[in-house]
């Protein structure tokens, strides 16, 4: 009976032998799993400043706790990657996604990211007048091309505002003159919106060779407005004189009224106080002529009215 006993338990441990081997357990401790390693990325606190930005990045800072990293690849977000632990990137203008992954060396991955912002610089406006100073009717070329410019960018637009004379576009425009100054105002963006401008002046010596446009009796009625004249403004000129002939009524015998007008301007009041004497029911005849450079150009055409 005993010996019965013990060949069952033989069998019975032959048997879970065969089955263990069968399944592939080897009967020892489990493989502990491999844990992630942790990137980190250190910029030394920099993550904004003004286009084109370098950072130096740092990721040694990165740990694997039971192995070792073995890559190190960033992504910088602007369509440039690179390798290594401690690297350095210059960034254009824009707010960019910086990606770190770490790879240990079972193949397992972590991964982190921070967030760069450069800042547009705006561009600088400037350019030349050659020649600067001449007679009218003055040829001038205005030249932005190498004045103006754009560190972290490009120039994508230049806009020429030439007062009475109308705008113009491009880095390089010509541009005739009349007698008198013309202040010029040059505005570039750049391709990311920002704008810059600057203003120069021309001035084309002698006398305005037009007479203003337009010149009318605007005022009506009893004072204050019935000395008021309107006009279109002459390129360059810097005053203008009105003069005033009686032909009939209360003030014509032997009189007549020049009154002076300072500045680029294209209305006027003649009889600020009452420096003319001028009556109702007087018939004038009027004309106006523009001023530069402290020449006087040629009268326009006469206009007849009654107060």
């Amino acid at each position: 009976m005993k010996h019965r006993n013990l060949l069952a338990v033989g069998l019975i441990a032959a048997v879970a032998l065969f089955a263990g081997a069968c399944s592939g357990d080897p009967g020892g401790p489990a493989t502990p799993a491999n844990t992630p390693p942790v990137a980190n990325i250190d910029t030394g606190g920099v993550t904004t400043g003004l286009a084109p930005l370098t950072i130096a990045f740092d990721a040694t800072g990165s740990v694997d706790t039971d192995g070792t990293i073995v890559n190190y690849y960033w992504d910088f977000g602007d369509s440039h990657t690179q390798n290594g632990d401690v690297v350095s990137h210059t960034f254009a203008p824009g707010t960019w996604t910086v990606q770190l992954k770490v790879t240990d060396d079972k193949g397992a991955i972590g991964t982190t990211a921070t967030t760069i912002v450069a800042t547009n610089n705006a561009p600088t406006a400037d350019f030349s007048i050659s020649p600067a100073t001449g007679t009218a009717p003055l040829n001038a070329t205005f030249d932005a091309s190498t004045l103006s410019g754009d560190i972290d960018g490009t120039i994508v637009s230049y806009a020429w505002d030439f007062q009475e004379l109308g705008t113009e576009s491009g880095a390089t425009v010509v541009k005739t003159i009349p007698a008198g100054t013309i202040d010029v105002t040059l505005t570039v963006t750049d391709n990311n919106g920002a704008t810059a401008t600057k203003t120069r002046s021309v001035t084309a010596t002698g006398a305005p060779a037009t007479a203003p446009t337009g010149f009318t009796k605007t005022g009506s009625g009893c004072c204050p407005t019935y000395g008021d004249f309107s006009w279109n403004p002459v390129p360059g000129a810097d005053s203008y004189d009105i003069f005033l002939d009686p032909t009939f009524g209360c003030t014509w015998f032997g009189h007549t009224y020049q009154q002076s007008f300072p500045g680029q301007v294209s209305t006027a009041h003649f009889v600020d106080g009452g420096a003319t004497g001028m009556c109702l029911g007087t018939e004038y005849d009027a004309k106006i002529r523009a001023v530069a450079n402290g020449t006087a150009g040629p009268w326009s055409a006469t206009i007849h009215f009654t107060l």
